[in-house]
């Protein structure tokens, strides 16, 4: 198994409404109040949320960021989206979970299809270890110098197949940048289906021979 230290983690939920919201049903008045009690332990203010209504129509959103720009959660006429990146550590992590608990949680959506989630990282090994096992992505003799690789992987304890690319990092030396893609068909997303997305990433790189190493 080739140990890998994560050094840099995004992440991005889409949830898709059952049928598209008229602005006059989106009730943002509602939306904002229960956003900002959400987050303002986060340093959400309550002009911090904008509130665009472009039409009577489908034309509308709410949208906020946190963390300097880190964080973003918008709210259309289709869809709900979460996308929190530049997450370093086991600290960052947690607040990550905790955001994407607080959003599903507290803040009234209306009911939809299901979520289509993205996750990358860039984790780092050493040298020698990094070179070893990316040999088995190249050519010489083709002059292939850099690959990686596409999976679709069935993990227990998760009912849809993760799709994992795998490839040299461009932000860090001697290090794999990964992504995974799923869809989470469910009414709720709960804390409970967080902590078995998170194992069935691991699943699907340990499919790989790759262990990512836990750190605080």
């Amino acid at each position: 198994m080739l140990e890998l230290t994560t050094r840099l983690v995004e992440v991005l939920l889409q949830t898709h409404f059952k049928k598209p919201v008229l602005n006059r049903d989106a009730h943002y008045d509602n939306v904002a109040l229960k956003c900002w009690e959400a987050y303002s332990s986060y340093g959400l203010t309550p002009t911090d949320i904008k509130v665009q209504t472009g039409d009577i129509g489908f034309n509308h959103q709410l949208f906020f960021q946190l963390f300097n720009g880190n964080g973003t959660f918008k709210v259309t006429a289709e869809k709900a989206e979460v996308f929190l990146k530049n997450a370093v550590g086991r600290s960052d992590f947690d607040i990550i979970v905790d955001c994407i608990n607080k959003f599903y949680g507290q803040v009234p959506l209306p009911e939809y299809t299901h979520t289509a989630v993205t996750a990358s990282a860039h984790s780092q090994t050493t040298p020698d270890e990094y070179k070893k096992y990316m040999a088995q992505f190249t050519n010489p003799e083709k002059k292939i110098i850099h690959g990686g690789a596409i999976v679709h992987a069935l993990c227990e304890g998760w009912p849809s197949p993760i799709r994992m690319t795998m490839e040299p990092s461009v932000v860090y030396s001697d290090a794999i940048f990964f992504t995974w893609q799923t869809t989470l068909v469910e009414s709720k997303v709960m804390p409970a289906a967080l902590e078995l997305l998170n194992k069935a990433c691991d699943d699907a790189a340990a499919k790989m021979d790759i262990v990512f190493a836990k750190t605080e």
